[in-house]
């Protein structure tokens, strides 16, 4: 089996992507009913893009050799490897087990890692224009 490495920069953009892609709010800035921050936001607030990049290179640093033989067996890129790691840390109902085919257990071994870290809360702050974190800024 081969083993890549990962490219941590392609990890947070599929991260990132996902995440902003998948994150509904409550209203815009006209008051309209429920948004994804995809739509609304181009910028993330600095502090959030670092908190992201930090909670990436442990969660990629903690699993690497687990990541490595799930990207060989799954076929797919750091990009996916990212919006697999949102999707599961943030209970959307699909993530890393849901790739592989029965019986490869480290889809399902990422999955419990991934939920380990906890869901990372976002929100559009409309005032300064862009996509902060509940707990980052």
């Amino acid at each position: 089996m081969q083993q890549t490495s990962i490219n941590t920069n392609e990890f947070l953009k599929g991260y990132m992507d996902c995440a902003l892609w998948s994150t509904m709010d409550s209203y815009d800035a006209e008051g309209n009913d429920v948004y994804n921050l995809g739509d609304e936001f181009d910028t993330v607030s600095d502090k959030c893009k670092d908190a992201m990049r930090s909670d990436c290179e442990e969660f990629i640093s903690n699993n690497i050799n687990k990541l490595k033989e799930f990207k060989d067996l799954a076929q797919c890129d750091d990009f996916r490897l990212g919006m697999l790691f949102w999707l599961n840390r943030s209970g959307h109902g699909t993530g890393y087990w849901d790739e592989l085919p029965s019986g490869e257990t480290v889809g399902d071994e990422l999955s419990d890692t991934a939920r380990a870290c906890g869901e990372f809360y976002l929100y559009g702050d409309f005032e300064d224009g862009c996509v902060k974190s509940h707990h980052y800024g």
